[in-house]
């Protein structure tokens, strides 16, 4: 039961840092200075947001939080 808690904390851990990661790099403090893939690439230059998208979307299911939209079945 002790590993059962240990995977808990771990798997809500993982799912905040990706939560927070995700935030800071769709925030874009950096005014665009640090970026995967430049934006003003045709086609693939919001593809870097679209992947932290999707990462902020999983942690946020992965915390057991609804996100409107998203979990229709």
């Amino acid at each position: 039961m002790a590993s059962e808690n240990h995977s808990g904390c771990l798997k809500v851990t993982v799912a905040l840092a990706g939560l927070c990661g995700s935030l800071l790099y769709l925030i874009n403090f950096g005014a665009g200075v640090v970026e995967i893939i430049p934006d003003n690439l045709p086609i693939v230059g919001n593809l870097d947001e679209v992947v932290a998208s999707l990462v902020l979307f999983a942690c946020l299911r992965a915390l057991g939080l609804s996100v409107p939209g998203l979990n229709a079945k």
